[in-house]
């Protein structure tokens, strides 16, 4: 997760506040605001949910401006910050959340682009709305509604148990009459699958899945659409893998491709029917079938 960023929550994490006793009310699935890493635990973020003024009667925006202007000392004025994120939005800082990657369904993204808070004074603002309120929590434990006691302890436990890798990737096709997909070999096995590859630091999702592509055919790419999906998986190691697919075309005319032969042993661009042959692992089938259904959607 990226500092600053903003995110859809998945709704295992929303069952999750709910199985440890506490409410989360927002069933319209709006963004929520990354806004600090925790001091202690590094795989651990604190995140804010939103939503936009839009959405807001008269009489509730009465209510917040009122309680954003009390007096410093009165905690009440730190439960919002009436903002902007990329329209007027509404900061529901009682309601943070110590959240982990795992439990983001995905970026929020603005014009294809992930939507990241570039207001300095308003990143403080709400920082130190922020701080105060976990030191509320920290004197009160599940003070608040969604029980953040309860959630981060949840959270910490488990962060001796599991670890967590995010890979992004795509399925990779060019349009010559009949869509060819393409295939790699690792060299760490012999499975067939899709290009991808880790997530590094202050990438986003996208960015990773075109450098992928670059590093492991050779080929530049272009992402299409929204097409957006997700697998996860338990890995060998005791990690938990989560992947996430887009689609992306490259241009009908390239022949080779020039992998890295560090990590690929072998590349194919194959049609639709060879392909799901070829895939080593079911869940890689069933993105590629549904990127396929979509991509002809998309083209009729």
């Amino acid at each position: 997760m990226t500092q600053s960023g903003l995110y859809k929550l998945s709704q295992k994490y929303v069952q999750l506040v709910k199985d440890l006793g506490g409410t989360y009310r927002d069933n319209k699935e709006r963004p929520i605001y990354c806004c600090i890493k925790d001091r202690f635990c590094p795989d651990i973020y604190w995140a804010i949910p939103t939503s936009s003024i839009s959405n807001r009667t008269s009489s509730q925006l009465d209510r917040i401006a009122h309680l954003c202007d009390l007096p410093d000392r009165d905690i009440r004025s730190c439960y919002y910050h009436i903002g902007h994120t990329n329209r007027p939005a509404i900061f529901k800082i009682s309601n943070a959340l110590p959240i982990t990657e795992s439990f983001i369904d995905s970026e929020y993204t603005s014009h294809g682009k992930h939507l990241i808070l570039r207001d300095k004074k308003q990143i403080e603002i709400i920082e130190r709305k922020l701080s105060r309120i976990l030191f509320d929590e920290s004197r009160y434990p599940n003070k608040y509604e969604q029980h953040i006691s309860s959630i981060y302890a949840f959270l910490k436990n488990g962060q001796h148990n599991m670890k967590f890798e995010k890979s992004c990737g795509a399925v990779l096709f060019k349009q010559r009459g009949k869509r060819y997909y393409v295939l790699v070999k690792s060299t760490n096995n012999s499975f067939w699958g899709l290009p991808k590859g880790r997530v590094e630091a202050n990438e986003t999702e996208q960015e990773t899945a075109l450098r992928e592509i670059m590093e492991e055919t050779g080929v530049q790419a272009k992402i299409i659409g929204d097409f957006r999906r997700q697998i996860e998986y338990d890995m060998p190691c005791g990690a938990r893998k989560q992947v996430v697919f887009f689609a992306a075309e490259y241009g009908a005319d390239a022949e080779e491709f020039g992998s890295n032969p560090s990590e690929i042993s072998n590349i194919v661009a194959v049609p639709l029917e060879e392909a799901l042959k070829m895939l080593t692992h079911d869940d890689m089938r069933q993105v590629l079938l549904q990127a396929d259904e979509w991509i002809s959607q998309q083209r009729s």
